[in-house]
């Protein structure tokens, strides 16, 4: 009896000792059984000894730890996945919507689509000092811009929404509220992609049902928007027609279904998904470190292409949303585009233009991040 308890404490031992020095093992080589999970976030980088100060150095190896200890991602599926099944509690950030449709449920969008977050009076008249002074500032270097907002996806598929959000969804918006603070005025408006998308969404799916983002219809509706709306400054550029650009299917697990839910493979979709017309089209990366006066809009890769067959220069400011079909057709239509994911201050205004030398700059925004701009 005395020998069976403790062969059972010794195993019980071990097991504990195990668990514990597996994930430290693991960190080191890596172990996981689930790839790395985008988080819309940068990861902690580890910190270089004698890099930084030593009273600093604690805390940054815990944060760079907390986000690299082995097998990190297949706790986090599991969790999500028994918190789910087991306890059947869904997470509060997805709004389950009809015929399996998924919808974020954050505070930016959902207070905006029931209108319980305005834009104030000295909101509205930043906006247009804003992009007042951005218009004639690039105006005044003869260049082009487009303010570009990406609707929420709510916003566009409001059917698909619960039958009590529909009734209780707001009569004007902060985008409404935007666009009619400039009207008459000689701010440029925002070119809302919400009616091109609704359009285009009469004869095909433009938004992923599992995933918050438009999928590659909705992503060359906006394209031909923005193009359309430049063909009287530029008349000899069109929209390429989409069936030029070959194209692969692969599956899309959405960042509702994978990251929130944690659904992993049950959760993929098919993406139609579009690559560079030819080859003759050379595609580079760069990195930017940015400058301490950009504030909190921290750039890093800058992709930039350069076509031989084409003119004019695009640079385009923008979220995650141009990398769902934007690129390849941005960099078949224009003689060289840079995409800099970034909402840009001032000085990275002016940084980015003495660098590229542009003809034209896009500011893409997200709807949801329509509150207060940058200072």
């Amino acid at each position: 009896m005395h020998t069976r308890k403790h062969i059972t404490d010794c195993t019980l031992t071990i097991v504990f000792v195990l668990l514990i020095f597996i994930p430290c093992i693991g960190t080191v080589f890596h172990w996981d059984f689930y790839p790395l999970q985008g988080e819309n976030r940068l990861l902690a980088e580890r910190p270089v000894w004698g890099s930084i100060p030593v009273s600093q150095y604690p805390e940054k190896f815990e944060a760079w730890f907390c986000d690299h200890f082995g097998f990190r991602n297949t706790f986090i599926r599991r969790y999500n996945r028994t918190i789910r099944e087991l306890f059947k509690i869904q997470s509060p950030q997805v709004i389950f919507g009809q015929d399996d449709w998924l919808f974020y449920n954050k505070d930016s969008i959902m207070k905006d689509f029931l209108g319980y977050h305005k834009l104030s009076d000295k909101d509205l008249l930043i906006w247009k000092d804003k992009l007042l002074t951005r218009k004639n500032k690039l105006a005044g270097k003869g260049i082009t811009y487009r303010f570009v907002v990406v609707p929420n996806k709510c916003n566009v598929y409001t059917k698909k929404m619960p039958e009590a959000l529909q009734r209780s969804e707001a009569e004007i918006k902060r985008i409404e509220q935007l666009q009619a603070c400039l009207k008459d005025t000689e701010a440029p408006q925002p070119l809302y992609l919400q009616d091109a998308l609704k359009e285009a969404s009469k004869t095909e799916q433009v938004y992923f049902k599992n995933d918050c983002h438009w999928n590659e219809a909705g992503s060359y509706a906006g394209y031909k928007e923005i193009i359309n709306s430049l063909t009287n400054e530029y008349p000899g550029i069109t929209p390429l027609p989409l069936e030029l650009f070959p194209r692969e299917i692969k599956p899309h697990y959405g960042d509702l279904s994978d990251k929130l839910l944690g659904l992993g493979k049950s959760s993929g979709v098919p993406r139609n998904h579009v690559l560079p017309l030819n080859n003759r089209i050379e595609i580079e990366e760069e990195i930017i470190e940015a400058p301490e006066q950009w504030g909190h809009c921290p750039v890093g890769k800058v992709i930039i292409s350069n076509n031989p067959d084409k003119k004019l220069t695009l640079l385009v400011f923008h979220d995650s949303f141009a990398y769902y079909g934007w690129m390849p057709l941005m960099q078949a239509t224009f003689g060289k585009t840079i995409f800099i994911q970034s909402r840009p201050n001032e000085f990275g205004i002016d940084y980015a233009i003495d660098r590229y030398k542009p003809d034209i700059v896009v500011e893409e925004w997200m709807e949801r991040f329509l509150q207060q701009p940058n200072e």
